[in-house]
């Protein structure tokens, strides 16, 4: 596959912008550019991170729910078997029962995690999404764009258009680095 070449002028965007010529900044073709990464880069990364992460995080909360209601479920059937043996040895079936009650506490408070545990999954998706968010996203841009018609010369620009692209890579970083965050939430989940 041969490399994507989009000659544009930047000089001529930087002034279209700052004249606000429409015909100039047409005849730059920064559009091309813009609309390439916005259509082709950005959003498609963004996509596949926020299902990869939903699919993470269901399957783990899945897991979660299986695994705590195998446990409570173990407990009631081992309560129902208390209940039906008749034992004349009182302090066995106490000691039983405080094992029984001690395990329902244990269910209570893994259920009790795993509730604490979707809001910090909901609260990890939110931070997944504000890290690709548009506003983030146009930030860096603009931001680029003051930088840019600070620039008196087309070396300078070119640092400057280098500095934009690691800033969006940044942005793209942070959302890479947010499943791993939710997998340490579940491996405490699961102690």
């Amino acid at each position: 596959m041969s490399p994507l070449i989009f000659p544009v002028s930047a000089k001529q965007a930087l002034i279209a912008k700052i004249k606000a010529d429409a015909a100039l900044l047409k005849k730059s073709r920064i559009t091309n550019l813009a609309t390439y990464l916005s259509d082709n880069i950005i959003l498609p990364r963004r996509k596949a991170f926020q299902q990869a992460l939903t699919k993470n995080i269901g399957f783990l909360l899945n897991a979660s729910l299986r695994h705590s209601e195998a446990k409570y479920k173990g407990a009631l059937e081992q309560l129902e078997e208390f209940k039906k043996i008749d034992c004349d040895n009182a302090e066995l079936m106490e000691r039983l029962l405080a094992e029984t009650r001690e395990r329902q506490q244990s269910y209570l408070l893994n259920v009790g995690n795993f509730q604490a545990s979707v809001q910090v999954f909901a609260i990890q998706a939110r931070a997944l999404v504000d890290s690709l968010s548009t506003a983030r996203v146009d930030a860096v841009i603009q931001r680029s764009k003051d930088e840019l018609t600070k620039s008196l010369t087309t070396y300078r620009m070119k640092q400057k258009i280098q500095i934009l692209f690691e800033d969006i890579r940044d942005v793209l970083q942070d959302a890479v680095d947010t499943p791993p965050r939710v997998r340490t939430v579940f491996a405490l989940f699961e102690k």
